[in-house]
């Protein structure tokens, strides 16, 4: 008989059901204790995390670029739309997105702030538009109602300027194009059969 190795089992889709389980306030599976779940949601945590870094390839740039670097574009130019409109000609200054857990991580990915610990019931990413009394813009983001600093800035009132940079980075030019790209470099690595966790 074969060895299980841990990478052999996808720990992303049994800490699904796990806390799909325990929301619903059904028992969990026999012999999964409470400390196992902890333990499998931390290797689920870990395993996605992994998953955004490009497994063992490094391409964690690339990765968040086409797994939501489109999303991050028009969260970046609803803030410039909001930044170039008064007020009082802008009833709408407040955006709503609404979106899971699995969309949260590639954004912390993205934003050099996931910590390989999936993120709780209800958990939210704010992005703030502040405007100084001379007339400078600084965008705030928090996660969890806590402010985060993000990659390439210097404090978490970033500066517009430093924020796009970092935004601008993470922004696909051609969607379609980086993804097959990245796409067939991942399956032509050697260690993809290791680390593919969606086979």
């Amino acid at each position: 008989m074969a060895k299980l190795l841990i990478n052999d089992l996808n720990f992303i889709i049994l800490r699904d059901l796990l806390v799909a389980m325990d929301a619903h306030d059904k028992p969990l599976p026999w012999g999964i204790t409470e400390e196992l779940f902890v333990r499998v949601e931390r290797l689920g945590g870990l395993q996605i995390q992994n998953l955004m870094r490009g497994g063992s390839w490094g391409h964690e740039l690339e990765c968040c670029r086409v797994a939501i670097g489109k999303l991050l574009g028009d969260i970046v130019d609803n803030l410039d739309k909001m930044k170039d409109t008064s007020p009082s000609d802008d009833p709408g200054r407040v955006l709503f997105y609404s979106a899971h857990d699995t969309t949260l991580v590639p954004i912390l990915t993205s934003l050099g702030q996931f910590d390989g610990v999936w993120p709780p019931f209800a958990s939210y990413v704010s992005f703030e538009l502040w405007q100084s009394k001379s007339g400078s813009h600084s965008i705030r983001v928090l996660y969890n109602g806590k402010p985060i600093l993000v990659n390439g800035c210097h404090t978490v009132r970033c500066s517009l300027e430093d924020f796009h940079r970092t935004m601008d980075k993470l922004r696909p030019l051609d969607y379609d194009g980086e993804c097959e790209s990245l796409a067939q470099r991942l399956m032509d690595s050697q260690d993809v059969s290791r680390n593919d966790t969606f086979r």
